[in-house]
């Protein structure tokens, strides 16, 4: 696999991973086997092209590395950082008065499901694998725009109530407070519950399930692994604002996210890593000649194992055409496209999918 430059991601509100703490040598849990300094930054990236391995037989798989340095910028080697990938939200909400986070308890008079639709902790559901999956003990309860020891929890009841959700390790601070008042975005605390629900995992360079080990030079190699089958290949990579994924529901609830911590003080949430298809790949069929007035769908398949992609964005250069579901695939990785006017049209997605189409 070709090593790139690799995007730097930074922890800004709720997404990247810049995860900075005060941790000390002393701390059993943070797997230091050498340094006097502890961990002061974390910090997670992957390559920008190239950075994807097929694996056959429907999985594909992504390389990431993650960087930890004390407080002087040294890195510091041995330490096993912990890591989880969630990509499926059960319920979510922002805390704002007169509901809270304190002591172990998420309370919230307004929570949405996946989708944004209104529920109760005790309705709140995913339909996963054929299945309705509720809320269930142990799974992850992520925070965002909170202090770093407060970043992440477990669930810890059996059945949540209707609006409290029991953690199994008390909150450090309480929010809103005055740091994080509402009074901004960034300033406003939220919250998902999630699970892995859709095939995903994630590893170390040695196969280690949920943890890597930096090396001398205190970096670290992790994959994430993941089926590329139209079903879940795109997953996390649509942005629920401009097209949503009908695919898993309720709509808009498969998102990717990482969660990553060396100890109860350094954690962060990434919303940056999702499953991606591999860049290039054709359009199907490739017709290369038509005429003005007709309407015609295509494949968009992927560079790996011509996956068709759905809900990627299909560009168009040229003479006037109408592209259907405002220019992204539908859940099959379909796009329907009108030709309008005679003359030359280039249709392009996926970093490389290409077609060129006379129009008579």
């Amino acid at each position: 696999m070709t090593k790139n430059t690799l995007a730097r991601l930074s922890l800004i509100a709720a997404t990247g991973i810049l995860l900075q703490g005060c941790g000390g040598a002393a701390d059993s849990d943070s797997g230091i086997t050498s340094g006097a300094i502890g961990p002061h930054t974390i910090v997670l990236s992957y390559p920008v092209s190239d950075s994807i391995e097929n694996l056959q037989g429907g999985f594909y798989r992504r390389i990431g590395k993650v960087t930890v340095t004390d407080s002087e910028g040294n890195g510091i080697p041995g330490v096993t950082v912990n890591l989880k990938l969630i990509d499926s939200i059960i319920a979510q909400g922002t805390i704002q008065a007169p509901d809270y986070i304190s002591g172990s308890i998420i309370h919230d008079t307004n929570p949405v499901d996946g989708g944004g639709n209104a529920v109760a902790f005790n309705t709140a559901e995913v339909y996963r694998n054929d299945a309705i999956r509720k809320i269930q003990f142990g799974d992850h309860v992520l925070i965002f725009n909170a202090d770093e020891p407060d970043k992440r929890r477990y669930v810890s009841q059996i059945t949540p109530l209707a609006n409290d959700l029991y953690v199994g390790t008390t909150y450090s601070n309480i929010y809103p407070n005055a740091d994080y008042d509402s009074s901004t975005p960034e300033k406003t605390t939220s919250y998902i519950i999630g699970a892995s629900l859709l095939g995903g995992s994630i590893s170390g360079s040695t196969g280690t399930i949920d943890r890597t080990t930096t090396d001398s030079t205190g970096v670290g190699v992790f994959y994430i692994t993941y089926p590329n089958s139209v079903s879940y290949i795109n997953t996390g990579c649509v942005n629920p604002a401009v097209v949503d994924d009908l695919r898993h529901l309720p709509a808009d609830s498969a998102q990717v996210f990482v969660t990553a911590w060396v100890n109860d003080d350094v954690a962060a949430n990434s919303t940056d890593f999702c499953f991606s298809p591999i860049a290039g790949g054709r359009f199907d069929p490739e017709t290369t000649t038509v005429n003005a007035g007709d309407t015609l769908s295509f494949f968009v398949r992927d560079g790996g194992d011509e996956v068709p992609i759905p809900y990627t964005y299909v560009q168009s250069a040229g003479a006037s055409v109408t592209l259907s579901n405002g220019g992204f695939t539908d859940a099959n990785g379909v796009i329907t496209v009108t030709f309008n006017v005679a003359g030359n049209v280039t249709l392009s997605a996926n970093g490389g999918a290409k077609l060129d189409i006379t129009v008579n």
